[in-house]
């Protein structure tokens, strides 16, 4: 027994809210190496209520006492990896479409890899392997690869709280958490660590902080069918992004309904003070940012000017969009009362523009998650303007979500299912 780590009294050799691992059931042998918490010992009933690893609260196996022994408890670096696994079940997207969603099931390549795992360590702390070979080194050339092979990031983290040995492994093991890297976002591990901006190029940490944003991109940005004017009564928004021609005019169905909404006044600040101090009016892939006068419901309005299907390349209409998106998302950091954080944007250039959703939606997911993950954007209501432009940027932000790591609005349009 390890002195000093519980709190309450020794009963049958175990004590309150100590680890514990159930072992040597035979009416349910598929708990038997699962790790959990004694919670408290039932005098009546002659048994520990314990609650394992990745039950809800309330969720307790009675176990008697002869079928609990204790467990290590963890080191900082294997509760980062615990803590690491529950986050990641929150995370919706899921690298594998084969992979678990949630703690081993009967019958999964997770179960047999739990076993496999126990039935490793019991060899290892009583001596009885038969390799030569360190207990660490055991578990790499042994079950490391058949993790990799079958379980995805979230069971693999599960799988290591019923071996501490393992666990350790696992978190410090740099050659495995860039091929999570890979498998989980795309890309690279030095591409992470520069995107990111993070000091440190570390695997595990470049993994950590990319499940971070890629949570955080999920979360803020909404795509949604309906009216850019109307969105903002409904939410808590600072301004709009509206597609703008060069003069800011109200050309087009989108500008025409935020200068009804903004009256007359912003018409004339336009044609008396915002487009003469640049010139006379906005260039292509930039935006401008005006007062919202009448339109109260915001702050302030943004008009980009994107491109159109005139461009001959497509390529140069994707980098054109994508600067127009950066304007836009810049000039928020301009506006009257101070920056935007939470804002309504129309999708640009996919109106009378004439560009393709299938080019336009990558484009616009990425600026997004660029915006949101390495700026300041607190929330995104991305408004389209019927329920075919919708699920086209739908999927976009799937890919995104799958290939965080990656610079989609780069990727053919092969990969969103259409032939352009």
């Amino acid at each position: 027994m390890l002195r000093g780590e519980y709190n309450g009294p020794l009963v049958m050799g175990l004590q309150a809210l100590q680890r514990v691992r159930v072992h040597g059931l035979a009416s349910r042998q598929e708990l038997n190496g699962l790790v959990g918490k004694a919670l408290r010992y039932v005098q009546s009933k002659g048994r520990w209520e314990v609650l394992l690893d990745g039950a809800t609260t309330g969720s307790t196996l009675a176990v008697r006492p002869e079928n609990l022994e204790e467990v290590s408890p963890l080191d900082n670096g294997e509760q980062a990896a615990c803590q690491l696994a529950d986050v990641q079940l929150q995370d919706m997207p899921r690298a594998q479409s084969s992979a678990p969603s949630a703690l081993p099931t009967p019958g999964s390549h997770a179960e047999a890899l739990v076993a496999a795992a126990g039935r490793i360590q019991a060899r290892c702390a009583s001596g009885g392997h038969t390799s030569s070979a360190r207990p660490s080194v055991l578990l790499e050339e042994s079950l490391l690869p058949a993790l990799l092979a079958f379980v995805d990031s979230t069971t693999l983290l599960h799988v290591t709280t019923v071996c501490t040995l393992l666990c350790t492994k696992v978190t410090h093991s740099d050659r495995l958490w860039a091929q999570r890297v890979v498998d989980d976002f795309g890309g690279t591990v030095e591409r992470g660590a520069t995107w990111s901006r993070m000091s440190t190029s570390s695997p595990l940490s470049v993994h950590c902080r990319l499940m971070e944003l890629r949570r955080r991109f999920n979360e803020a940005v909404v795509l949604m069918e309906g009216d850019l004017c109307i969105v903002p009564c409904h939410v808590d928004v600072d301004a709009v992004v509206c597609p703008a021609v060069s003069t800011c005019g109200p050309y087009g169905p989108c500008a025409r309904a935020v200068h009804l909404k903004a009256g007359l006044a912003l018409l004339q600040h336009l044609h008396a003070e915002a487009l003469p101090e640049i010139g006379g009016g906005v260039a292509v892939g930039e935006a401008l940012a005006t007062p919202s006068f009448d339109f109260r419901a915001v702050r302030a309005i943004i008009h980009a000017v994107g491109p159109t299907n005139r461009i001959p390349s497509k390529e140069i209409q994707k980098t054109t969009l994508r600067k127009t998106y950066d304007s836009a998302f810049e000039a928020l950091e301009k506006v009257p009362g101070g920056p935007a954080r939470r804002v309504a944007v129309a999708s640009i250039s996919t109106g009378g523009n004439g560009v393709s959703e299938f080019i336009a939606a990558p484009v616009a997911m990425a600026a997004l998650r660029d915006a949101v993950c390495l700026g300041k954007l607190e929330k995104v209501y991305m408004v389209l303007y019927d329920h075919f432009t919708l699920g086209v940027f739908q999927e976009a932000k799937e890919e995104v979500m799958e290939h965080f790591n990656e610079e989609i609005e780069h990727l053919p349009p092969e990969r969103f299912g259409h032939q352009m």
